[in-house]
């Protein structure tokens, strides 16, 4: 059976817009690939920490000498990281702040993005290890920019 993960971008409020493009992601999601497992992961839900010492710290630590804090933020990575390995396909539904992508998003990538886990250093630059998945991302903004058209 196939698994799609769409991945839901955060949002800090709601945009009819955005709330529209998530909306209709997995509606056509559902209706193009019927009897698939559509997991969405809510990033604004999650409220993943950004990086900062006790989360670099606890990537870094051996195993056996985590923490009880460090044990359960290694293992929320790798939950998010078996989730996308699980995905047959990945569908990224990433919105427009600031002409960028969410901090939210940019934390998720953050917390999959781990060495030995889901890449490895080789002697020819890094390598992924989440491989043979398709990535679609849905790109929305909710709002007029100034001097571009509605």
């Amino acid at each position: 059976m196939t698994t799609i993960l769409q991945i839901n971008s955060a949002r800090a409020f709601a945009r009819r817009p955005v709330d529209a493009a998530r909306r209709r992601t997995h509606r056509k999601l559902q209706q193009s690939n019927p009897g698939a497992t559509l997991v969405k992961r809510n990033l604004l839900a999650d409220n993943l920490s950004h990086l900062d010492d006790a989360t670099l710290g606890a990537f870094f630590t051996p195993a056996d000498q985590r923490t009880p804090e460090q044990a359960a933020i290694n293992a929320k990575s790798e939950a998010l990281i078996n989730e996308l390995q699980a995905a047959d396909s990945v569908v990224i539904v990433a919105l427009l702040y600031n002409f960028g992508i969410s901090s939210q998003l940019k934390t998720y990538f953050d917390w999959i993005a781990r060495a030995g886990i889901s890449f490895r250093y080789t002697a020819t630059g890094p390598e992924g290890l989440v491989k043979g998945k398709k990535v679609f991302v849905v790109s929305a903004r909710g709002g007029k920019y100034v001097g571009t058209p509605n």
